[in-house]
């Protein structure tokens, strides 16, 4: 068995002789720029979220805030509510909101007795 450890250490020890240190300083530094044009970007990004009402952005959809889902975890999303009048089976009302659903229920049904007048 140790023989094999050997074989395959010694493996190691080759490629790492043929490798040139300079390539791996090229990626280095090409990683290290990479990385301070990454603080840049989000160093101006964290403005913008202190900038904002919610203190919250999202980065692919604008609009979408994060949201408590099932399980308690956190998702960004929208919520979707929806009043459905149960002779017609029409919606009545419908709305697109950043807000979990507690609380949405005094909203909704105002909006579905207005509508429904």
């Amino acid at each position: 068995m140790k023989k094999h450890i050997d074989n395959y250490l010694s493996q190691f020890d080759s490629a790492d002789a043929k490798e040139k240190p300079e390539a791996h300083q090229r990626t280095a530094a090409d990683r290290i720029a990479w990385m301070r044009t990454r603080i840049t970007k989000l160093k101006e990004l964290g403005k913008l979220v202190e900038a904002h009402p919610d203190k919250q952005i999202s980065t692919v959809d604008p609009d979408a805030r994060l949201l408590k889902t099932q399980g308690m975890k956190k998702q960004v999303c929208y919520n979707v509510q929806t009043s459905v009048d149960t002779k017609h089976h029409l919606i009545v009302a419908h709305e697109v909101t950043n807000v979990n659903d507690r609380g949405q229920l005094t909203n909704m049904t105002e909006q579905s007795q207005e509508a429904i007048k």
